[in-house]
């Protein structure tokens, strides 16, 4: 496979998914060295009191937002008093 603007024989915008059966069609590889994988890159962080929260979110958020612009976005909606899921969906619009 190869990777074209960002993206997995150009066309997929990730390199880890579940589904996605095309990219994993080599039957001679295990699942973690096939184009796309579902095995998960993984790190830790400790949590600070600095720490507010945590956005998890697909590349569908993250090809048209910064991460500066989606913690300015939970804030405010937080400061709103506004539900999570309510901020989650607003973020989706």
């Amino acid at each position: 496979g190869f990777v074209d603007f960002g993206r997995v024989n150009g066309n997929l915008a990730l390199s880890r998914a579940i589904g996605d059966f095309e990219f994993k069609k080599v039957a001679e590889l295990p699942p973690e060295s096939q184009i796309v994988t579902a095995f998960p890159d993984v790190s830790q962080h400790d949590l600070t009191d600095e720490d507010e929260f945590l956005v998890l979110a697909c590349d569908g958020i993250w090809d048209c937002q910064s991460s500066q612009a989606v913690v300015e976005f939970v804030r405010r909606g937080i400061a709103a008093k506004q539900d999570l899921e309510k901020i989650c969906e607003n973020m989706m619009d």
